[in-house]
């Protein structure tokens, strides 16, 4: 006889016994599905408040305090992207709004003035003066006061750069014509000026003749703004491959306290506020698959662990017991009832408790007994539920007719119950009878030399 402590599963019943229960798996797996998307939920919120109170908390420190939170490392990455990123934004900012730089990399157009200087001794002083004079605030005003209206607002750098002085011998006047440009009125405006400066520079140095050499609308092919442009281009392209990349390999700490302080008082940390539960669609398919493997497993180590007999197999292969029939009977109560589906036990319960089953059992026991020269059978009904005892009773019945000394014992017999008798029958119900006991039974059977002709099996 194999060892008791070896289970026998048989896939095949553990299957249909699970899908006898799918009201119960049905009503779990429901569970799970609520239960897991509001855990879920919870865990995110409480993620969310943390992250939330430590963003408040950083935004009330000082630039420096928030340094000084991070390593020496991470505090010299931080440094170096904040530097990468302030050259961004200037870049950024400068392309935006130059209106030099909107107009491309072709050549430019742009009105050229060219003075020479003579009748002083000092030509060369006044020359100088005049360059330097024409760089000043009255000649970008009147630069401004001729440009579009979209330029007007311009900040002053960007008015400067349209405006270059230059020349060794003389002096050149080169404004750029942004479109829109009123050349008339900037003409005008610059003739106006260089009439003021000439009257400040006689009163400075002394009478002195201003020749005119050129004075056109012309354009210039810059090739070192051009050139420049293209480098400067490509630098802004790996400076901000760079930035991103940094960023990147950052931490959300690092990353956190870049932004802070690049969007210094504009940075709003947000109070952390409660979105309460979020029911997902994807989050509550994965509780309710979480929940049938739950119960499916649970349902197994229940089955290894159980102390009762849940399958005629055992009977018959761990304690070698002849199963003489299985009698099958759909009667459950209370919380069976609920779980079980009556169409679905019956398409595997086949067998169903009738008289011609219940003959054929009891046949083979009288069959078995006369074969065996005995006359005394103790029928064992320990292992029967209840709901079967009308059963067992019809079945006893037929055994008595045979004529033989039949005996039903309601619980495991002592050893003096056994010496009475010859031969054992065990009735037995699934989830009924304990191993336990069927071990003893055995045990003591074997010990006095008691037959056990077989089980019946009740389903």
């Amino acid at each position: 006889m194999k060892t008791p402590n070896v289970i026998n599963i048989n896939l095949g019943e553990f299957f249909w016994s699970l899908l006898e229960q799918w009201k119960c798996i049905l009503i779990f797996a429901v569970v799970t599905a609520i239960f897991v998307p509001c855990s879920m939920s919870l865990q995110d919120n409480r993620a969310a408040k943390k992250k939330a109170d430590h963003l408040v908390e950083l935004a009330s420190l000082s630039d420096e305090e928030k340094l000084n939170r991070l390593s020496d490392s991470s505090r010299e990455t931080v440094v170096y992207v904040l530097n990468q990123a302030r050259l961004i934004k200037e870049q950024e900012y400068y392309d935006e709004y130059s209106i030099l730089a909107k107009m491309g990399e072709s050549d430019l157009p742009v009105l050229h003035y060219s003075w020479v200087v003579s009748g002083s001794a000092d030509a060369d002083a006044i020359t100088a003066a005049y360059r330097l004079l024409l760089t000043d605030s009255e000649t970008s005003d009147s630069v401004r006061s001729a440009l579009a209206p979209d330029y007007k607002d311009a900040e002053d750098i960007f008015i400067n750069e349209l405006i270059s002085v230059g020349s060794e011998d003389g002096i050149d006047l080169i404004i750029v014509l942004p479109d829109g440009t009123d050349v008339n009125a900037l003409k005008a405006g610059i003739e106006d000026r260089i009439a003021g400066i000439q009257n400040d520079l006689t009163n400075e140095f002394g009478k002195h003749e201003l020749h005119v050499i050129c004075s056109e609308e012309t354009s210039v092919s810059d090739a070192d703004r051009i050139a420049a442009r293209v480098l400067n281009d490509n630098y802004f392209k790996t400076l901000k491959n760079n930035y991103n990349s940094q960023r990147l390999s950052m931490s959300d700490e690092q990353r956190v306290i870049v932004d802070m302080m690049l969007e210094g008082s504009d940075y709003v940390a947000t109070p952390y506020s409660n979105p309460g539960i979020s029911l997902s669609k994807s989050r509550m398919a994965v509780g309710f698959g979480a929940g049938l493997l739950i119960y499916v497993f649970c349902y197994l180590v229940f089955v290894v662990f159980s102390k009762k007999i849940r399958s005629s197999d055992t009977m018959t292969e761990t304690y070698g017991i002849r199963n003489l029939g299985t009698a099958s009977k759909y009667i459950f109560k209370g919380l069976f009832f609920f779980a079980h589906c009556k169409l679905l036990y019956k398409a595997h319960r086949k067998t169903t408790v009738d008289g011609l089953s219940l003959d054929g059992i009891a046949d083979t026991v009288k069959t078995s007994m006369k074969h065996n020269d005995l006359k005394k059978l103790l029928v064992v009904r320990a292992g029967v539920a209840k709901d079967h005892y009308d059963v067992s009773d019809k079945l006893l019945s037929k055994i008595k007719g045979a004529g033989f000394d039949v005996k039903c014992s309601d619980s495991i017999p002592s050893d003096s119950e056994l010496t009475e008798y010859d031969s054992v029958v065990v009735l037995i119900s699934y989830g009924k009878m304990k191993h336990s006991d069927l071990t003893g039974l055995t045990s003591v059977c074997g010990s006095y030399g008691k037959k056990i002709i077989g089980g019946v099996w009740f389903d």
